[in-house]
Protein backbone atom coordinates (compact mmCIF):
# COMPACT_ATOMS: atom_id res chain seq x y z
CA UNK A 1 0.00 0.00 0.00
CA UNK A 2 2.72 2.37 0.55
CA UNK A 3 4.60 1.84 -2.36
CA UNK A 4 0.92 2.62 -4.42
CA UNK A 5 0.41 5.91 -2.07
CA UNK A 6 3.56 7.10 -3.59
CA UNK A 7 3.14 5.87 -7.09
CA UNK A 8 0.58 8.14 -7.73
CA UNK A 9 2.30 11.11 -6.57
CA UNK A 10 4.81 10.15 -9.49
CA UNK A 11 8.08 8.05 -7.30
CA UNK A 12 10.51 7.47 -9.78
CA UNK A 13 12.05 5.14 -6.55
CA UNK A 14 11.43 4.15 -3.08
CA UNK A 15 14.70 3.31 -0.70
CA UNK A 16 13.66 1.37 2.62
CA UNK A 17 15.95 2.53 5.22
CA UNK A 18 14.92 0.15 7.87
CA UNK A 19 12.43 -2.49 8.81
CA UNK A 20 11.61 -3.57 11.87
CA UNK A 21 8.88 -6.33 12.91
CA UNK A 22 8.43 -6.08 16.76
CA UNK A 23 5.91 -8.51 17.55
CA UNK A 24 3.93 -11.28 15.72
CA UNK A 25 1.15 -10.83 13.52
CA UNK A 26 -1.25 -13.76 13.64
CA UNK A 27 -3.79 -14.75 11.48
CA UNK A 28 -7.26 -12.67 12.72
CA UNK A 29 -5.57 -9.81 13.62
CA UNK A 30 -6.67 -6.31 13.23
CA UNK A 31 -4.18 -3.65 11.91
CA UNK A 32 -3.93 0.18 12.04
CA UNK A 33 -1.60 2.16 10.03
CA UNK A 34 0.21 5.62 9.86
CA UNK A 35 2.22 7.16 7.78
CA UNK A 36 4.41 10.27 9.43
CA UNK A 37 6.47 12.77 7.00
CA UNK A 38 9.62 13.24 8.85
CA UNK A 39 11.68 14.93 6.13
CA UNK A 40 11.28 16.83 3.07
CA UNK A 41 14.00 18.51 1.14
CA UNK A 42 15.06 19.21 -2.74
CA UNK A 43 18.21 17.70 -4.71
CA UNK A 44 20.91 20.50 -5.06
CA UNK A 45 21.73 18.93 -8.27
CA UNK A 46 18.36 18.36 -9.80
CA UNK A 47 15.78 20.95 -8.30
CA UNK A 48 13.20 19.09 -10.28
CA UNK A 49 13.31 16.16 -7.52
CA UNK A 50 12.55 16.29 -3.57
CA UNK A 51 13.05 13.60 -1.41
CA UNK A 52 10.39 13.04 1.17
CA UNK A 53 11.57 10.38 3.87
CA UNK A 54 8.78 9.29 6.40
CA UNK A 55 8.00 6.18 8.98
CA UNK A 56 5.52 3.82 8.29
CA UNK A 57 3.93 1.80 11.62
CA UNK A 58 1.59 -0.84 11.90
CA UNK A 59 -0.25 -1.59 15.23
CA UNK A 60 -2.82 -4.50 16.74
CA UNK A 61 -6.04 -4.08 18.63
CA UNK A 62 -3.77 -3.75 21.67
CA UNK A 63 -2.25 -0.60 19.83
CA UNK A 64 1.08 -2.20 19.91
CA UNK A 65 3.72 -1.69 17.07
CA UNK A 66 4.09 -4.66 15.26
CA UNK A 67 5.75 -3.27 12.44
CA UNK A 68 7.74 0.04 11.94
CA UNK A 69 9.81 1.29 8.34
CA UNK A 70 11.26 4.01 7.59
CA UNK A 71 11.68 4.95 3.75
CA UNK A 72 12.59 7.95 1.58
CA UNK A 73 11.40 8.11 -2.05
CA UNK A 74 12.04 10.59 -4.84
CA UNK A 75 9.71 12.36 -6.32
CA UNK A 76 9.04 15.48 -8.63
CA UNK A 77 8.89 18.96 -7.55
CA UNK A 78 5.55 20.66 -7.62
CA UNK A 79 6.98 22.67 -10.55
CA UNK A 80 8.49 19.41 -12.05
CA UNK A 81 11.24 21.71 -13.35
CA UNK A 82 15.03 23.17 -12.59
CA UNK A 83 14.51 26.96 -11.01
Amino acid sequence: MTVDSFRTRRASDLQHEGLKWIKPVRPGDRLSGTAEITDVRISRSKPELGFVTHIAKLQNDAKEDVYVLKSTSIVKTRSGKAT
